[in-house]
């Protein structure tokens, strides 16, 4: 969490530790994939502008960050299973995750 606060401070310049320009550069996509540096980068109805994803699995736990840059919020969600070969984790958190930003965008001012 602390390290997610960190990167948005950054974003908007404002951290102690990284630069605005480094920060922009890691959550930019560099390519037509989507990716940037180990974030997949996303305009979508989430990030209600430049948004940044990003997922991971120890094979143990299964842990998903979603940062809205321009909103300047972020959600974040980790869980103590994860199913190897099977996509049940996978769509739980992303059911989990599209109910935390419905929550979000109808108790926050707009």
């Amino acid at each position: 969490g602390k390290v997610i606060q960190e990167i948005m401070k950054a974003d908007q310049g404002q951290s102690s530790i990284v630069s605005q320009t480094n920060a922009r550069v890691t959550t930019t996509s560099q390519s037509s994939a989507n990716y940037a540096a180990g974030w997949l980068t996303s305009s979508a109805s989430w990030a209600g502008g430049r948004g940044v994803e990003h997922d991971g699995s120890n094979n143990l736990n299964y842990a998903r960050v979603q940062i809205a840059l321009d909103r300047g919020v972020a959600v974040l969600a980790v869980t103590n299973s994860h199913d190897i070969g099977s996509n049940r984790s996978y769509d739980a958190m992303a059911t989990a995750m599209l109910q935390l930003w419905t929550y979000y965008n109808a108790h926050s001012a707009q």
